[in-house]
């Protein structure tokens, strides 16, 4: 399986899928795989089955391919996603089905770990996520919904110290409660709907400082389908700034330092 995906990768390196490129046969690819997914959960009623992970999976490194086009490269390799703190962090997501297949596990460690986990999600993707937790047997005792309002006004207030209050509040709710850190999860294309592009790239720039040192750590998740297809929030800018300023990147879950 390793042959073929990066067979399939090799053919396509270095080929953008943005809407202006012409010619790029990877983003109907990509949409006939996306399918595919929808298809496989369906019929496996399962979206942690093997199956529908490595299909999964196979989406993940086209997203990547499209997203850093070659910008920036993938470099160490994190062994587990137990021990993040201090990490900020990105993912590219294709499809609602995609998003959920990744996020599952990457907070199932959180909470194996003993880790407040933080979410800012659209509704519909949070009221399916809790569900999907139930249904799993993962506990959403320790997953709370976070707006990102509040962590807008402080940066907009009084910049990185702003953010690191706020943060340093968060922590001492986990330091009561007996957590040992938090897991801080955003959905950039949430975010700018509820406040603006500008005040979100401006949240942006300073998160990585903000989380270093401190006993959390911070993932954002954006919509790579919207990036490739509409452009409502998920734009070449917001994309070029997602590559400048996380340090790593979650693919195939994993944690991959990013340069």
């Amino acid at each position: 399986m390793e042959n073929k995906k990066e067979s399939i990768l090799c053919n396509f390196r270095g080929i953008c899928m943005k809407p202006t490129c012409d010619g790029c046969n990877i983003k109907a690819w990509l949409e006939e795989n996306r399918k595919s997914l929808i298809k496989l959960v369906s019929e496996k009623d399962n979206i942690l089955n093997e199956t529908v992970v490595n299909k999964s999976q196979l989406l993940d490194q086209f997203i990547v391919e499209c997203v850093k086009c070659d910008k920036r490269k993938m470099d160490s390799k994190i062994m587990t996603l137990d021990d993040i703190f201090g990490i900020h962090s990105t993912f590219y997501y294709y499809g609602r089905e995609h998003l959920l297949i990744n996020l599952l596990p990457y907070i199932k460690h959180g909470v194996d770990n003993n880790e407040l986990i933080t979410v800012s999600l659209s509704k519909d993707i949070y009221d399916q996520l809790m569900e999907l937790l139930d249904f799993h047997g993962i506990s959403r005792s320790g997953v709370k919904f976070f707006p990102v309002k509040n962590m807008v006004i402080a940066n907009n207030k009084n910049g990185l110290e702003g953010v690191r209050q706020l943060l340093s509040a968060l922590l001492e709710e986990v330091e009561s409660n007996k957590y040992k850190g938090a897991r801080v999860i955003g959905q950039p294309s949430f975010a700018i709907g509820e406040t603006s592009k500008e005040d979100f790239l401006e949240l942006e720039k300073v998160l990585t400082e903000a989380i270093i040192g401190l006993n959390a750590s911070g993932l954002c998740l954006y919509d790579a389908f919207d990036y490739i297809h509409n452009r409502e929030f998920i734009d070449e800018d917001i994309i070029n700034h997602s590559l400048e300023t996380h340090s790593h990147l979650l693919y195939s879950n994993s944690l991959f330092k990013i340069n």
